[in-house]
């Protein structure tokens, strides 16, 4: 069964000073700036495999990984035994990011459920 997912997150340019530099780092190597509702965020989708395009300078951020081996080097200022991941599901938790999250099964490719 294939289960894809999509998600987004973003932060309040004004409140990322709020967030340790481990999340603060993440986001300088991985989102970009845009207007979001009148608001100056910080935003990217995350995903497992980050196309290379995104590997570049900051005109073509946007796409950040997920995945918790490449989130472990981003630390800094995290409690100890936390890990980003961890704190990224509590700030949203708390409503400091914003995030949105989508999974499906797709049946074009061997899923078991019917749509």
């Amino acid at each position: 069964m294939s289960m894809p997912f999509a998600s987004f997150i973003a932060i309040q340019e004004e409140r990322l000073p709020e967030a340790p530099e481990a999340f603060q780092r993440y986001v300088r190597d991985w989102f970009r700036k845009e207007c979001i509702f009148g608001q100056s965020v910080f935003a990217a989708c995350q995903t497992l495999d980050v196309p290379k395009k995104f590997r570049g300078g900051p005109d073509v951020r946007g796409a950040a990984p997920c995945h918790s081996v490449d989130l472990a080097q981003y630390y800094e200022g995290l409690e100890s035994g936390m890990t980003l991941g961890t704190w990224i599901e509590a700030a949203i938790k708390k409503g400091l990011i914003y995030s949105y999250h989508v999974g499906w099964a797709d049946p074009s490719i061997g899923s078991l459920i019917d749509f």
